[in-house]
């Protein structure tokens, strides 16, 4: 409450009083707030929830017989994730990813800005240097420095294949953006070998302790 400069005596009493009196509903519990409190995730570095939500995408990939982008395996065994994220923020652009989800899938407006402000270093197009490394992850999923194969692949995608011949593909992956009430995440990842190269983005839900992924789609570019 707010005592004007000017209050009347009587009605300062009266504050006093009222403050003194011990509130009716004191020794009651406070029922839970129907709101989640959810800690926002931290710009610029990786976090054991970031990796819960790239493992369910990585191995929903896996098991994805048309996602097999080596081709040097019938049976792939694992798919590696670059311990690193991409370089530049180019392909988690508004303009670009709305583009390509087109009319079918949504991508509310919050969460593309969630992927900016977790990814971007203000006033440019580069990303923070976010690392994986050091996280845990199922073990189909081999996180690796992949600074020296991506510096061949401009060339041949045969040092990719020769170091994970069991691998399906590999994929870098911006830090994912999260709802407001953390129940659902957007990711977007680079995946190689690919002629153009090509991404994939997801929508994840948490039900319980797990992520499920709703739904995925790949942009292969020419």
């Amino acid at each position: 409450m707010i005592v004007r400069r000017h209050a009347s005596p009587l009605l300062l009493l009266a504050a006093l009083a009222a403050c003194a009196a011990p509130a009716a509903d004191d020794s009651a519990e406070s029922p839970p707030s129907a709101v989640a409190t959810v800690e926002p995730a931290p710009p610029g570095i990786a976090d054991e929830r970031d990796a819960k939500v790239l493992e369910a995408l990585l191995l929903a990939l896996l098991k994805d017989p048309e996602f097999d982008l080596a081709r040097s395996t019938t049976d792939p065994e694992m798919i590696v994730l670059d311990e690193h994220v991409p370089s530049k923020t180019g392909f988690i652009g508004r303009a670009q990813m709305q583009a390509e989800a087109g009319k079918q899938r949504e991508i509310p407006d919050e969460l593309i800005e969630g992927l900016l402000q977790r990814n971007q270093q203000p006033g440019t197009y580069d990303t923070f240097p976010a690392s994986f490394a050091g996280l845990a992850f199922d073990r189909r999923i081999v996180v690796a420095n992949l600074d020296a194969i991506r510096e061949h692949s401009r060339r041949s995608f045969k040092a990719f294949e020769d170091a994970y011949p069991q691998a399906s593909a590999w994929v870098s992956a911006w830090l994912p953006a999260y709802a407001a009430d953390g129940m659902h995440a957007l990711v977007r990842v680079f995946v190689s070998p690919t002629p153009h190269g090509a991404t994939v983005t997801a929508w994840l839900e948490k039900r319980g302790e797990s992520w499920t992924v709703i739904w995925r789609f790949a942009s292969y570019y020419a």
